[in-house]
């Protein structure tokens, strides 16, 4: 392996690394099916996920981080984009806050204009993280989160 290679691969790993503690494999609809593996096990998505670019590396935001690692990934599984999606909306029905916000931070890239309608539930959301990721994934896909009005 060639050291411009190995540093690309150390990036990578490094990267990865940078998105904290992902749940246990157990929450997992299909622990055996890569595509549970990746969306619970395996970044660049989870509870560090930022959405502004004041990350480590590389200079750009992890969501085009995200965009990026999902196409390479689709790539080798012309299927990938469908199955994290089904998977990231199944999430969102979950009580656990870091497969909700994984999944909203998914759905940003592989998401429906209706997939958007459901994150906008998120924008009250009492967690904060939560109600912070729906705001962001909303605005990266050009929706104006909509107001709640009293009667």
């Amino acid at each position: 392996m060639n050291n411009f290679v190995r540093k690309l691969h150390d990036t990578k790993r490094l990267r990865m690394s940078l998105y904290g503690k992902h749940e246990s494999l157990s929450l997992a609809d299909k622990p055996d099916d890569p595509a549970w593996r990746w969306f619970i096990l395996n970044g660049p998505h989870g509870k560090r996920f930022k959405w502004d670019k004041n990350t480590i590396l590389p200079k750009e935001k992890d969501i085009q981080f995200l965009d990026k690692f999902i196409e390479k990934r689709t790539e080798s599984d012309s299927e990938f984009k469908r199955k994290i999606r089904d998977i990231a909306l199944l999430a969102l029905e979950r009580e656990n806050p870091i497969l909700i916000r994984t999944a909203i931070q998914v759905l940003t890239i592989v998401g429906s204009d209706e997939d958007m309608d459901l994150i906008q539930q998120f924008v009250e959301s009492e967690n904060i993280d939560i109600r912070n990721d729906s705001k962001c994934a909303l605005f990266e896909r050009g929706v104006k989160p909509k107001k709640k009005y009293s009667t």
